[in-house]
């Protein structure tokens, strides 16, 4: 009716050409196109499906109006059509962002990809399995029913399916009595999946050790390749370890591993006053720089993405790693063997050291001549990253000093700690707020008056107004979606060199850092509490880890008992009921 309308506006021979006309057909096809995908997204987003589809086909109908009505010159007219697309279009984003916010379609949009080159043909996606394929982008077939190995190719999807849709970074079948167990990481925390027979099991490794070009007839020695899978039109990466062992052969998949460790510090939740100070931290040539994580907190993430602060274009920037998990570029990266001894890599720093670099990273050592040499380096004008494994900075220093075994060497050059950890954030589409009495709140050191409310993740399954059962699409039924840092930036200056040397104790090194308007970590995950990103529940479980060690399993992971903890950085935090989903144990680390 629209386009009736409009060629009768256009008379043979009139004032307006029949060309004026293309663009408003494109902007009203384009705006049917995104009604069309805003009327399935408002449900998915948890926004009223009725009342959106009224709100932007009524825009949609003014916008036609005021292009018919109005006598203005069609290029006049189509400006004022195109702002009302743009303006009802933005304002649902603007209410999706508000509800469940707009990462989800960011990352969408970076997940889309044009099959290359060497891809000789496209083979449709079956709904509901994972489709799996080599590295070079071959796709395997599924086997029919009658074949043998149809029951192994049923397990494999089985295993793949829900961790891959739960977002998992990382999968591994684990031997129990008499059986293997899927066990999956979802944002550090493992869960529980599917359970096999032993040789089902067994024919599923066999497939993938295929795909991902491995020696079938090697189950004893370690083996790494590639393979993809994608699932529900979502292309993933599939690093693939194998290696024997007493129980029998196992597995670790790793799911695009590489893209965990492309975050710059600017998207890893440093607040901006720490992001100044590193700044200026990074411009300086020389010292050492800490970079203290717990195991299976971000580590390698963090130590990759500050050494890509420097200009690895302008800069000779060298690591010392043990098994690299991603390719720096313009980074020459020196690998140890698995099986290197301390002398091995007092060899390799020394020969790192002798190419004189502007810059080394080391995310971890074992041989303290290894960090003699590295500190005496870093004397010459040039800047030395050193990964740790504590749990804050000042625990970071105290372990420094051990390793090092000499305080005034320690900190002759030391220049800066970093720590950190990551918390979950809550699902925007899905969390529950509830009001926190004053005695939590006291306890928190949190000002009554200004926190009105709290959110935690939901205790309950959701349902429609007919009592149906709602799956939310945003977390995958996992209450949580992502991860985000919170971090101690300390710089090490003269004062506080002079405390450790004369061994001040904890709560003294905790006071300077406060005189240098220092925030510790739980400070800084209680502040994303008040934002609404996380729960209390969530902030207790990642800093349980300062008081166990994160690879030990846990059973009360998440648990919602009303307890208190505290930690030598000096910041308590509660838990407070309801409690949230247990998930089976701690993150053991990667």
């Amino acid at each position: 009716m629209d386009l009736h309308v409009l060629l009768q506006m256009v008379p043979v021979g009139g004032y307006i050409s029949g060309y004026k006309v293309i663009p408003l057909l494109l902007i009203t096809l384009l705006w049917w196109r995104l009604l069309t995908w805003i009327d399935k997204d408002a449900p998915a987003a948890h926004l009223p499906r009725e009342i959106i589809n009224c709100i932007m086909v009524g825009a949609y109908v003014l916008g036609m109006i005021l292009f018919l009505m109005l006598p203005l010159g069609i290029w006049v007219a189509i400006p004022i059509y195109l702002v009302i697309f743009i303006g009802s279009f933005a304002a649902y984003l603007g209410m999706r962002h508000q509800k469940v916010g707009t990462k989800d379609l960011i990352d969408d949009l970076k997940n889309l990809r044009i099959f290359k080159a060497g891809d000789k043909k496209r083979v449709k996606e079956t709904p509901g399995l994972v489709m799996l394929a080599t590295k070079d982008g071959r796709v395997m077939q599924a086997p029919e029913d009658e074949s043998p190995e149809r029951q192994a190719y049923d397990v494999l999807q089985a295993m793949l399916t829900d961790p891959l849709r739960r977002r998992a970074e990382r999968i591994e079948l684990a031997p129990i009595e008499g059986a293997m167990l899927t066990q999956y990481w979802v944002d550090g925390v493992v869960y529980s999946g599917a359970q096999f027979n032993r040789p089902g099991a067994a024919g599923a490794i066999t497939i993938l050790k295929t795909l991902a070009n491995l020696d079938l007839q090697e189950k004893r020695k370690p083996q790494t390749g590639v393979m993809h899978a994608t699932i529900d039109g979502q292309r993933h990466e599939l690093q693939v370890h194998t290696a024997g062992s007493a129980a029998g052969e196992s597995l670790r998949i790793m799911v695009d591993a590489k893209h965990r460790h492309e975050l710059k510090l600017e998207e890893m939740g440093f607040t901006e006053e720490q992001l100044e100070r590193i700044d200026a931290a990074v411009k300086e040539p020389d010292g050492v720089v800490l970079l203290a994580v717990p195991r299976g907190q971000g580590h390698t993430t963090l130590c990759y993405a500050m050494i890509r602060k420097h200009d690895a274009f302008l800069t000779h920037i060298q690591s010392i790693e043990r098994e690299p998990e991603d390719d720096l570029e313009g980074i020459t990266q020196n690998k140890l063997a698995r099986s290197a001894t301390p002398a091995d890599e007092l060899q390799t720093a020394q020969w790192v050291v002798s190419q004189e670099p502007d810059a080394i990273l080391m995310p971890a050592v074992q041989n303290p001549k290894t960090l003699r040499e590295l500190i005496a380096f870093a004397g010459t004008g040039r800047r030395v990253y050193i990964g740790m494994h504590s749990p804050s900075a000042i625990d970071a220093i105290n372990e420094w000093r051990q390793l090092v075994g000499d305080d005034e060497l320690a900190v002759k050059n030391l220049r800066m700690v970093v720590a950190g950890r990551l918390v979950r954030r809550l699902c925007a589409a899905c969390k529950q707020p509830y009001q926190p009495d004053p005695e939590t709140l006291r306890k928190l050191n949190l000002d009554h008056g200004r926190v009105q409310q709290f959110y935690q993740a939901r205790t309950q399954p959701m349902v429609d107004q007919k009592g149906n059962p709602v799956v939310c699409t945003f977390c995958a039924e996992m209450r949580y979606r992502g991860r985000i840092g919170v971090y101690e930036v300390m710089d090490v200056n003269d004062e506080m060199r002079q405390a450790i040397l004369q061994n001040s104790s904890v709560n003294q090194l905790r006071g300077l850092f406060r005189k240098m308007r220092g925030r510790f970590v739980q400070e800084q995950a209680l502040a994303l509490v008040e934002q609404g990103e996380t729960s209390i529940q969530e902030v207790l479980r990642a800093m349980r880890g300062q008081e166990h060690d994160p690879r030990v399993a846990r059973s009360d992971a998440g648990s919602g008992t009303g307890t208190f903890t505290s930690s030598s950085s000096g910041s308590r935090v509660a838990q407070q009921q309801p409690p949230q989903q247990r998930p089976t144990r701690q993150n053991p680390g990667q």
